[in-house]
C-alpha cells in the first residue's frame, strides 16, 4: 500500500485522452473524455455507413448465383477532431498501452451488447487485423488483437491469430496481396468477424476481405474501434 502511494504521487496515472491525472475510481480515460465519446450507434442500424463502405469494396457483389458473403459491420466511435479518440489511439499505439486496447474492445463489446444489437449472436471467431512482424516487435503487440481479448471478455468469443498473416515484399510481388491465409481450410464455413482499430477508407480491411472470399462457405463482418467520416 505504500509503494502504491508512493508510486501515485511520483508516477500518477494520467488519461489516455486529455493527459490530466486520472481518479482513483477513473480507469485508463477520465470522466470527462468518456463524456465527450461519441458511440456511432451504427451496431445495431443495419445498412450504416461502414456497412456501405465495405459493400461498396466488395469485388464479388456482381457475381450471380452466389451470396454475399459480407453480413454486417459496426464502429464503436467516430474519429473526430473535437473529441479525445485520436489522442486515446495515438497513446494506445505509440505509447506501448495494450491493456488501453483490451479495455476499449471491453466497453465496445458491452455497449454493442447492451443494446441487444444481436451484432455478436452468429460470430464463431474473432480475426485481428495482422502487423507485420517487425511493426509488432517494434510496437511490442497487436492493438487489434488485444481490442479482441476486450471483446472476447464480454462475448466468448474465440481469437484467431493464427491464420491471417502480412506477406512480405518478394511474397507481394508474386500474390499481388499484402495478407496471406494459412491453412485457410480451417476456416470453411466460419463467420468470421475481422477486428481493427481505426477505419478511414476500408483499404486495408477491404484486403482482408479479399483473401477471406475464396474460402468456400467463410462469411464475414467488420468491426472497427473508431471510424474516420469523410
Amino acid at each position: 500500500m505504500v509503494f502504491r502511494a508512493l508510486s501515485s504521487i511520483f508516477f500518477p496515472r494520467r488519461c489516455a485522452g486529455c493527459g490530466e491525472v486520472l481518479f482513483d475510481e477513473e480507469t485508463f480515460v477520465c470522466r470527462k473524455c468518456v463524456a465527450g465519446l461519441q458511440p456511432t450507434e451504427e451496431g445495431w442500424y443495419r445498412g450504416n455507413k461502414l456497412e456501405q463502405l465495405f459493400r461498396g469494396f466488395n469485388p464479388y457483389k456482381k457475381e450471380t448465383g452466389t451470396s454475399n458473403k459480407f453480413v454486417r459491420g459496426a464502429a464503436f466511435l467516430f474519429y473526430g477532431k473535437t473529441s479525445a479518440v485520436p489522442e486515446i489511439i495515438h497513446t494506445m499505439k505509440f505509447l506501448g498501452d495494450p491493456e488501453l486496447a483490451r479495455w476499449l474492445g471491453h466497453r465496445a463489446a458491452e455497449y454493442l451488447s447492451s443494446h441487444n444489437s444481436g451484432f455478436f449472436s452468429d460470430i464463431d471467431l474473432l480475426m485481428p487485423v495482422a502487423l507485420h512482424p517487425l511493426r509488432q516487435q517494434e510496437r511490442g503487440f497487436n492493438q487489434s488483437e488485444w481490442l479482441c481479448r476486450g471483446i472476447a471478455e464480454v462475448t466468448g468469443l474465440p481469437i484467431d491469430t493464427t491464420h491471417l498473416v502480412r506477406t512480405t515484399l518478394a511474397e507481394r510481388a508474386t500474390l499481388g496481396q499484402i495478407f496471406a491465409l494459412i491453412r485457410p481450410e480451417d476456416l470453411r464455413g466460419k463467420h468470421i468477424l475481422v477486428v481493427d482499430d481505426v477505419c478511414t477508407t476500408g483499404s486495408t480491411i477491404s484486403r482482408v476481405l479479399d483473401v477471406l472470399h475464396p474460402v468456400h462457405g467463410c462469411r464475414y463482418s467488420v468491426f472497427a474501434l473508431t471510424y474516420a467520416i469523410h
